[in-house]
This record gives C-alpha cells, structure tokens and sequence, in this order.
C-alpha cells in the first residue's frame, strides 16, 4: 500500500522509487521528485525533505479524541493499534507559505525546476530575450518585458556580466528554462537585477537550509550586522553589506555553516564578528 507523501519526509529514497501519493494540488514538488498520477517518484538519491512548513505526527484514537502530537519531520510514521492510530498534519510556516517536497541529494550541478527562485548572469541578448546562466546544463531565457511595469520604452537595459534575481516559470527536460523578474501576481517581490554586492557558490544542500525562516547562522549575522541576500537555489548567494570587509565575514561564514550545528555556528559566527572589533 503506498503511503501519503508527508508520511515519507526525513526517509531515504532512492531514483525509480514510488516515495508516496500526492492527493493535495496545493502541495508542490521540488528537486528530486517526479509525479507520476497520483505516485510520487524520486529522480535522485537522498533524503526525502519539505519547505515551508512541517510534518507533525499526533496519536488519535478510535473514539476521535485526539491524543498527545509531535512534530518530528524525520521521524517514521506511528502504527496503527486497536487504541490509537496515527494522523499526519502539515503545518504551514506561515498562512501565505507553499508546501514543497524536495530531495536533499549531495549533486553538484542545478537542474532547474518551476518556481525556483535564482541568481543567473546575463551572458548574451538574442532579440527580445537575455541569455541567463544559472550554471545549469543550458542557459535560461529572460524576457526583456519579465519585469513588473516594463513596456518597450520603459524597461531595464540589462547588460552582459549582471546579476539578476528570477524566477523560474518553466523546466522542462526538452525545452531551455526560461525566467521571469515578477511573482505570480506580476509583482517584482525582490526579484529584478541586482546592483553591487558579491556573489559566493554554495552546494544546492546549503542554499536550501538557508531558506529555512530559523537559519542559525543568518539570525546570527543579522543580529550584528545589517546586510542583504538573495538565495538563489541554483547554489548562489548574492550578499551586500555596508562594507566589503562585512561582505566577507558574511560569505565566509554562511560557507563555514554548512556541517555545523545550531550551537556551532553560534560560535563560529561570534568568532568571526569579533575579529571585526
């Protein structure tokens, strides 16, 4: 019998697996993950995670009282007894915020996948489209009038060699992604090109834990310093800061923080801000 996908999340799969059912249209599938009907499959090796919310596992019994809950987003599921049987609820980290299902797999090169926030680098502009590398397979195209209020007299000239925060709107295996500056809703929402500041490579793992809302080590850099980031899930990391001496501690240290824990990187951040005096 294959088990609804919440049920999975914090286990190991691996690629042609059926990880789960999805019967929810408002959750969505991130990197590593493919549906097939109403299965689930994984594409890649790893541990099966989610975003934008949390597993919480709770014991209810036959009568429908519901008994004591926890919230162990690894954990497997409970067993059903005559007593008592387990029910799986996601919690949303926030009421606006969207489920997604990915698979943390140690892969070195971006695939792109819909609605993936990036960091890309003009490279190119053939007609009415810039060529973007995301450091994927092959570059993504960006419409000049992807930007919120661009019309053809009023529109960003975007030139080789800059940065752009996008949006990917589609991925598809036989097709170039392409990309666009606005949310849903046609709101730039952060997106657009990006002025200054200094780009660092990370691994896709660590790009993705730092979009947890409760990332030790940015809480523990903003409680110091003021700076700004875009996290691109294509493994780039866009930082500016008041200074670039700021900009480096930053850098080094949200590189430092990928194999440390909480209470590590804690530590490890404190050190590095008191070397700036």
């Amino acid at each position: 019998m294959v088990k609804e996908l919440p049920e999975a999340v914090g286990s190991v799969v691996s690629p042609g697996q059926v990880v789960g059912k999805l019967d929810d249209a408002s959750l969505r599938l991130g990197f590593g993950l493919l549906q097939d009907g109403k299965k689930v499959k994984a594409t890649k090796a790893g541990v099966l995670r989610i975003a934008g919310g949390r597993v919480v596992r709770k014991r209810v019994a036959n009568d429908g009282k519901e008994g004591k809950g926890k919230s162990e987003a690894g954990a497997s599921s409970e067993t059903e007894t005559s007593e008592n049987k387990a029910v799986v609820v996601i919690k949303k980290d926030s009421p606006t915020a969207t489920i997604i299902f990915w698979v943390d797999a140690a892969q070195k090169r971006y695939v792109p996948a819909r609605e993936d926030a990036v960091v890309g680098v003009v490279t190119a502009r053939r007609g009415e489209n810039y060529d973007v590398d995301l450091g994927s397979a092959f570059p993504a195209a960006l419409s000049l009038l992807a930007f919120e209020g661009a019309t053809k007299r009023n529109r960003p000239q975007l030139e080789v060699g800059d940065l752009v925060y996008a949006r990917v709107t589609l991925a598809d295996k036989d097709m170039d992604p392409e990309l666009e500056c606005v949310d849903a809703k046609g709101k730039s929402a952060g997106y657009g090109p990006l002025a200054d500041g200094y780009v660092v490579n990370t691994s896709l793992s660590l790009v993705r834990r730092l979009f947890n809302p409760k990332c030790a080590v940015l809480a523990a850099l903003g409680a110091r310093l003021p700076f700004e980031v875009a996290l691109g899930l294509n493994g780039r990391v866009w930082i500016d800061s008041a200074s670039p001496l700021h900009t480096i501690v930053i850098a080094n240290a949200i590189l430092n923080s990928e194999f440390l824990t909480d209470a590590e990187v804690t530590v490890m951040v404190n050190r590095l801000l008191a070397k700036l005096g």
